[in-house]
């Protein structure tokens, strides 16, 4: 009677060890899944809420962003082609040297690419020799600090001899130039 009994113990715990483990275990992990899926939605929606709460900053922020796109744009010269902006560009220079009485010796560009910048902003460097007096380049260097979104001086040297008490002598100088354009018309 004794294995009897032992035995009926036995068939109740395997079968309770069964149930466990392929009825109550199974259900156990779903459970635990069904958290963590809960737990990321959850997750989700905090995030959707700061960020409906931070939506009026977002829009002011982007609307700061397209005025200053907007004043980007109209800072920098549109062009068709680059070479419709070299031809300009050089003519430009020329005409602002004689405005400040300097005569031009050399004029070249640093290569025949011009480097992308961002989007259809483009810039483009170009080297300038020339010579004249020291009051004239202090002039066009003031031209060029006004026009400083236009023409950026990137190296400049500037030799200055025969100064006298009276004058600041003469100037035979170099200035590598960078100027930035729109290429395409639109933005």
């Amino acid at each position: 009677m004794a294995v009897s009994r032992n035995s009926k113990l036995l068939v109740v715990a395997a079968s309770l060890l069964g149930v466990i483990k392929f009825a109550l275990l199974p259900v156990i992990a779903w459970q635990n899944q069904t958290i963590e899926q809960i737990q990321q939605i959850e997750a989700r929606n905090e995030k959707s809420q700061r960020l409906l709460q931070q939506e009026p900053d977002l829009i002011k922020g982007l609307q700061q962003s397209n005025e200053s796109y907007a004043a980007l744009v109209d800072t920098y010269p549109s062009f068709a082609d680059s070479p419709s902006f070299r031809l300009e560009t050089q003519i430009n220079f020329e005409a602002l040297l004689k405005s400040a009485n300097l005569r031009q010796k050399k004029f070249f560009w640093r290569s025949e690419q011009d480097e992308k910048v961002i989007g259809s902003l483009y810039s483009a460097k170009f080297n300038v020799n020339f010579s004249g007096k020291a009051k004239d380049f202090a002039i066009l260097h003031a031209q060029l600090a006004k026009s400083q979104r236009q023409f950026m001086i990137q190296n400049m040297s500037i030799p200055m001899r025969r100064q006298t008490p009276d004058s600041l002598g003469s100037v035979n100088g170099s200035l590598t130039i960078k100027a930035l354009y729109w290429q395409g018309g639109a933005q």
